[in-house]
């Protein structure tokens, strides 16, 4: 069944927005096909189609279901690769993997500074229509390594590095984790300072195994730990 989204499915007819109109006639459907469609807060409808133009996509809706959040409620942020597809790879399988936050850190060894949030919201929306995802991943502003790591968080927060411990042997039983935030740094990893201040705002030091790797297949493993 494909996936649609909207931001109001309050009503008995749910209007599909002119992207989605779009994607639509792409796939070409047609009218009474049954579809779903979300809000990227937790609803999603399931209907058919009624009305279908170029210009205009009407459901006519059958059920609807609230989904709650899972749980932890996983954060990662992430410093932006050099090679935005990369960054973008992460993105989509984050939101996959069930990911509800992701945070652009800028930090010391940072060889991106600047991300098009608008393109990769977007990137992110595509992801959670093909997995089916009821709630859409929060993608924040960039922000500075030093600005983040020094703001309150209620919940158990971890920085990836590779002297660290085990996250397994640190958190044996991680189905106890409520709120989980995760620190990766850039290709050249976190500086000393980085890492101390990091330790110093109450992170826990993790590592991921014995190699070195991407950080986007880094943020992978955690999204693929924590999330689902």
């Amino acid at each position: 069944m494909h996936f649609f989204y909207s931001n109001d499915l309050s009503g008995e007819k749910i209007i599909l927005p002119d992207e989605e109109v779009h994607h639509a006639n792409v796939l070409r459907l047609n009218i009474g096909d049954k579809v779903s469609v979300l809000d990227g807060k937790g609803t999603v409808v399931q209907g058919n189609i009624s009305i279908l133009s170029k210009r205009e996509i009407i459901i006519l809706k059958e059920s609807s279901k609230f989904i709650d959040r899972s749980t932890p409620i996983l954060s990662i942020a992430l410093a932006p690769t050099k090679n935005i597809d990369r960054y973008e790879w992460f993105l989509e399988k984050a939101t996959e993997l069930g990911v509800q936050y992701l945070i652009p850190i800028i930090t010391h060894q940072s060889e991106r500074r600047q991300i098009n949030v608008e393109k990769l919201n977007k990137k992110i929306l595509g992801a959670c229509k093909q997995s089916g995802r009821a709630w859409i991943p929060e993608l924040h502003l960039p922000i500075s390594f030093a600005s983040f790591v020094t703001q309150d968080f209620a919940g158990d927060k971890f920085i990836a590095h590779i002297a660290g411990k085990l996250l397994d042997e640190l958190v044996p039983d991680l189905k106890h984790l409520m709120n989980a935030l995760v620190c990766i740094g850039p290709e050249g990893d976190f500086t000393a300072e980085e890492l101390n201040l990091a330790i110093k705002n109450g992170f826990k030091s993790i590592s991921l195994g014995d190699y070195r790797l991407r950080t986007e297949t880094a943020g992978l493993v955690m999204a693929a730990k924590l999330g689902l």
